[in-house]
């Protein structure tokens, strides 16, 4: 541990992370050190995810306060991500469904588009285990703002949300599908839904 002085950001998030489970108390104590609050969110979720009963839910409320440090909406629903999954993975569905109801908001205002729908997407997989009205109302939301910016990282977005819904609420992710209004990418949708296997949310810690 000499010498993480020196070490970057992303380092400190690194080593922290890889720490987590095996020495709590080490990994704690550098992600605390980390001064980029992205990377400190992340870094004590994962902290959380391995911590004592006792602490796991100050651990993620501190996770999702360094989220909350943040310099924009974007970066702030998007890193709250890796608390709510911490959360999850433990059991504290109520508290994963209330932060993710706050990062919600965060993320529905961020700028532009683009960063709207990479927002949402995180947390769609993030909450992916809250259940299907969870996973549906984010991919609404994902459609919705693509129905007002067609731009290709709001598109990508919303196909691969579509495509992961797929394996959980078939009809739902049709009938999204079929109401987008761009010709090109509903068709790429549809074509999606048809052809690709179920695929799922992104794994968190691993």
């Amino acid at each position: 541990m000499e010498g993480h002085g020196r070490m970057t950001p992303t380092e400190l998030r690194d080593r922290a992370m890889s720490l987590a489970m095996a020495d709590a108390v080490a990994a704690l104590r550098l992600a605390r050190e980390n001064p980029h609050p992205w990377f400190r969110a992340q870094a004590l979720a994962a902290v959380a995810r391995w911590s004592d009963e006792s602490q796991l839910e100050l651990l993620a409320a501190e996770s999702l306060a360094s989220a909350e440090a943040c310099h924009d909406d974007y970066q702030r629903a998007a890193v709250a991500a890796w608390g709510i999954r911490a959360l999850l993975e433990r059991g504290r569905t109520a508290a994963a469904a209330c932060a993710l109801s706050a990062a919600r908001r965060r993320a529905l205002t961020a700028s532009p588009p683009g960063s709207r729908a990479e927002a949402l997407f995180n947390l769609l997989q993030s909450a992916w285990e809250l259940g299907s009205e969870t996973r549906c109302m984010l991919v609404e939301d994902l459609a919705a703002t693509h129905e007002q910016d067609q731009f290709w990282r709001v598109s990508r977005c919303l196909v691969d949300a579509l495509a992961m819904l797929r394996a959980t609420e078939p009809d739902r992710a049709a009938q999204i599908a079929e109401r987008i209004s761009n010709d090109r990418i509903k068709a790429r949708a549809v074509r999606v839904l048809r052809d690709r296997g179920p695929c799922g949310p992104r794994t968190w810690f691993r």
